[in-house]
């Protein structure tokens, strides 16, 4: 579902936050923002992430209201739990802070990786201090193996490959940072594979070796494939299909138990935008198994 808005002269000078805010006065203002912040904002048929833009007599706002959801009503599921770790299929939306997740686990937990917060899947977090060390020095040692689904722009020749590009900060802004590939920034590497694909858009599997934030996102746009629903990079491509969210999901993941001494690999579901996504995209390819 979609709203379609034109500024009229009363609302022409009016931030966007304020506009919205006058739609869907039930909202909070922080809830607005995430709205913004989510991809869930159409200025003039381009993504608009920016809250205090200034909008003038016959623009068009376009909104997707089912980014509006009460995050305090929203129910993260526990895909597997012990007495040291658990492991959660995080939605998008919420972020990898700890307050917030204990918040709406109703639980204490500790962090040890994280996830974007337009990024769903699934996220270990550790209940004890032991877990935490055990769990971190998998990670410094590349011994925790993650699974990432991502639907991205264009096409795709050849059946897999590698990126192999560091990253640095781009710039910080609004509460926001981003980042670009660089010689001179820390390494990062990620390996991809081919699932499906038409001629414009492809269906990927990834592997990052590295964690650095929004590396397969930057990297994917480092090659010119970002990701669709994607508001930070590859903005300036266009597609005739709406996407409500970036289209990313941590899909598997799987280590061995640092204190318990057992394989761990869980299997998130696919949330059902993307879902939905593959089966439009991709219906006609015998090969997609989603």
């Amino acid at each position: 579902m979609r709203h379609l808005y034109s500024i009229d002269a009363d609302s022409k000078g009016a931030s966007l936050r304020k506009f919205i805010k006058n739609k869907y006065t039930e909202y909070t203002t922080r809830q607005i923002e995430s709205l913004i912040a989510q991809n869930g904002c159409r200025l003039n048929q381009k993504i608009e992430r920016f809250g205090s833009t200034k909008l003038h007599f016959g623009d068009s706002v376009e909104i997707f209201p089912s980014f509006l959801e009460d995050k305090k009503k929203q129910e993260i599921p526990i895909l597997y739990q012990d007495e040291f770790l658990l492991v959660i299929n995080k939605p998008v939306g919420v972020t990898s802070a700890q307050k917030e997740l204990e918040k709406l686990l109703n639980l204490k937990v500790l962090l040890v990786h994280r996830l974007d917060k337009l990024t769903s899947g699934l996220l270990i977090l550790a209940k004890t201090k032991e877990a935490q060390a055990g769990l971190e020095k998998l990670f410094f040692n590349k011994e925790i193996e993650k699974h990432y689904l991502a639907i991205v722009h264009g096409q795709l020749i050849k059946p897999r490959g590698v990126i192999d590009k560091p990253l640095s900060l781009k710039k910080r802004y609004d509460g926001g940072v981003l980042y670009k590939t660089s010689q001179y920034g820390k390494s990062a590497v990620t390996s991809w594979e081919k699932v499906t694909g038409t001629k414009n858009e492809t269906l990927l599997l990834l592997k990052p070796k590295t964690g650095r934030t929004h590396q397969i996102r930057v990297h994917l746009d480092s090659i010119g494939r970002p990701i669709m629903g994607d508001p930070q990079y590859g903005t300036k491509i266009t597609s005739t299909l709406h996407v409500p969210r970036l289209m990313l999901h941590a899909r598997k993941i799987s280590f061995n138990h640092p204190l318990l001494n057992k394989k761990i690999e869980i299997i998130a579901p696919i949330p059902i935008i993307i879902r939905q996504t593959i089966s439009k995209l991709f219906k006609k390819q015998k090969k997609c198994a989603f």
